[in-house]
């Protein structure tokens, strides 16, 4: 559902880390460089006997333990637990560290800060009734699944179908063109690269499977009329000028019951879903369409329009916006029905449950005190961003990018000889894949893109007095005899702009802030840890969590992922 893409690790980490990463060496444990090694081990181990056993860390007199590590890690997935468990210590001890301060500043009792801590309380909530209560009910049994198998085998019928490779043209001349130069002798791969409008077909015509009734007449036409290794002519679909290549055949069938009853579960499970959840919203009165200005109506509940107007302001596409709109409505109605659904069976005094709540709400006011008493210290300028570029250029230097074709072959004689041909018009690729015994042949001896160090010297060294499709003379490496075709321009090597490196040099300024601002903290809650990754003989991996490029974070918008119990 909605609620469960408000992730406690993938949300709170990521907000929460804001003095974690390269600062963590500053807490006193035994692999902290610079502190003195005796210090360190004291401060592990001389734990006063009023230390919980089952402590991971000490902020102060209050421990970070077991359990608070175990729920937090629950939301991080499984094949990544054991890596990030060092770095959810820290990030549990600065979540007490900053909570402990914003109750000391009293933004504990802001209506805000509360408003906020409940919203966290019901959704996570919501997230355990969906969980315990409405998916189990989703399952479809082995033999239901065997009966929607059995009542709707034509959805399972694979038709007729030919596998081709195509060449897409835009216009029906390139199309007739490239059936010229087939006849006269090129490769069907070689024309689809020379003619082809698509990138994918560009790549020697692509293989795909075009299956009967389901493509256009013309296309229909000409692909069931060839057989494997015929080429068929220039064939217009309204849309563009093809040529097709058959490589294999299929005859119609139907899919066997153990190949599709994966995707059989998932449509019952589905449908099922669907119909327990209008259940659910037509017992708690959800109305979607309530006007009056309002987003959502559930029961007696009324949700203003205005809750989400600011969001819907920054999307500029009415459709965007439309989908927004409508997966807010979603993450009201779920949240709202289901954390009152969980209220109703107890799941507020679950000992997980609860615990859970108070982690998140904790986090909620370390959030807080950030927002107002830290982030401003930690600001980074574009005039200190400037600096740092034009203090350190060497950093940002990017070496000369080359594109080459390469021919490698085991003599000199057959090297002559072939540049000899390529002299004589023969294409260089066509050459490469017939001759070339580097792994690149396949390719034509297509390298692409490299920067200048990459690759040999010598080759390097040859392909930077070419100009733009010339070819070089024969160099010979440890490898054997090779010529190289410039392929591209090449691009110049120098420092890279600053505004492609600005967000590298904001993130390296930012972590020397933390970095300052972080120490004070520490020193005054005197923290202990008491795992190490030593201890738990794992690597402190960096931890790359949040929301995909272009996405909000759920702090903006809490139904950013998908969901759980998202059909209604």
């Amino acid at each position: 559902m909605s609620v469960s893409c408000v992730r406690a690790v993938s949300v709170f980490f990521i907000g929460a880390l804001l003095f974690i990463g390269c600062g963590r060496g500053e807490v006193r444990t035994a692999e902290t460089p610079g502190v003195p090694k005796a210090d360190a081990e004291k401060s592990q181990a001389d734990v006063p006997e009023d230390v919980p056993e089952d402590a991971v860390a000490m902020v102060g007199e209050d421990p970070i333990t077991k359990a608070d590590l175990e729920v937090t890690l629950k939301e991080v997935p499984k094949r990544r637990r054991q890596a990030v468990r060092m770095r959810t210590i820290y990030y549990l001890v600065e979540t007490k560290i900053f909570s402990n301060e914003a109750k000391e500043k009293g933004l504990d009792k802001d209506p805000e800060v509360q408003k906020e801590m409940a919203r966290k309380r019901d959704e996570t909530l919501a997230r355990a009734y969906v969980s315990q209560y409405i998916e189990p009910e989703t399952k479809p049994s082995e033999e239901e699944i065997k009966e929607y198998y059995d009542e709707n085998k034509d959805l399972f019928v694979i038709p007729e179908g030919v596998r081709v490779r195509q060449i897409r043209c835009v216009k029906k001349e390139d199309a007739q063109n490239a059936l010229d130069a087939i006849e006269g002798g090129m490769t069907f791969e070689e024309a689809a690269r020379k003619w082809s409008k698509l990138v994918r077909f560009k790549d020697r015509g692509k293989p795909d499977w075009l299956y009967k009734n389901r493509i256009a007449p013309n296309l229909q036409e000409a692909a069931f009329t060839l057989t494997e290794g015929d080429i068929s002519g220039v064939v217009e679909t309204g849309e563009d000028y093809r040529i097709l290549k058959v490589l294999d055949t299929s005859k119609e069938r139907l899919v066997e019951f153990e190949q599709v009853k994966a995707k059989i579960r998932f449509r019952l499970r589905q449908q099922n879903k669907r119909q327990l959840l209008h259940d659910y919203y037509e017992k708690a009165g959800v109305d979607r369409d309530p006007g009056e200005g309002l987003l959502v109506k559930i029961g007696d509940r009324k949700i203003k329009a205005e809750a989400i107007s600011d969001i819907l302001s920054k999307v500029e596409r009415d459709k965007k916006r439309e989908d927004l709109k409508r997966r807010w409505q979603k993450y009201f109605i779920e949240t709202t029905v289901f954390s009152e659904a969980a209220r109703e069976v107890g799941l507020q005094d679950d000992p997980e449950i609860s615990h859970k709540i108070k982690l998140l709400q904790e986090d909620v006011l370390a959030d807080a005190y950030r927002k107002k008493y830290v982030a401003d210290k930690i600001r980074v300028t574009d005039d200190e961003i400037t600096e740092e570029y034009e203090a350190n250029l060497e950093t940002f230097y990017k070496p000369a990018r080359l594109r080459l074709r390469l021919i490698v072959v085991e003599t000199r004689e057959e090297a002559e000889e072939l540049l000899a041909r390529i002299e004589d018009g023969t294409a260089f690729s066509l050459l490469a894949r017939q001759h070339s015994i580097h792994p690149s042949s396949e390719r034509g001896g297509e390298l692409g893109w490299f920067s200048k160090g990459d690759k040999g010297a010598a080759i390097e060294a040859a392909a930077m007095k070419l100009d733009k499709y010339e070819v070089s003379d024969i160099i010979k490496t440890d490898r054997g005899y090779e010529l190289v075709k410039l392929m591209d321009d090449i691009r110049e090597g120098g420092p890279e702009p600053l505004e492609n490196v600005k967000p590298r040099i904001k993130m390296v300024l930012q972590t020397k802030k933390r970095q300052k601002v972080k120490d004070p903290y520490y020193e005054k809650w005197n923290i202990r840890i008491l795992e190490t990754a030593k201890d738990m003989d794992i690597p402190m991996g960096g931890l790359k969590m949040g929301p995909r490029k272009g996405e909000p974070s759920s702090k903006e918008n809490p139904v950013a992922g998908e969901n759980k119990a998202s059909d209604s």
